[in-house]
């Protein structure tokens, strides 16, 4: 199972902004975290509403929390080999 740790008022301010356009249905995508060259992309969660009739539309996404913002009792670094 993937797990994404987001903010909550992030998460009602998405969630608001889908209700309003009257969407029926939400799709939630999960990306994880990437790494390109020597550039770190942090995860993200992605929505997508679907009106009644098949409308589909994007709503951007939103990024994941740092574990350190949480509990720095929780956090635990991990070295990552970049080549250059």
């Amino acid at each position: 199972m993937q797990k994404i740790l987001v903010s909550l008022d992030s998460v009602k301010r998405k969630l608001s902004e889908i209700e309003n356009d009257n969407m029926e249905y939400i799709e939630f995508n999960i990306v994880p975290r990437q790494v390109d060259n020597k550039y770190i992309h942090p995860a993200f969660l992605h929505f997508d509403g679907l009106s009644e009739n098949g409308f589909r539309k994007d709503y951007e996404s939103i990024d994941a929390l740092p574990l350190w913002t949480v509990s720095p009792y929780k956090y635990k670094p991990i070295l990552i080999p970049l080549t250059y």
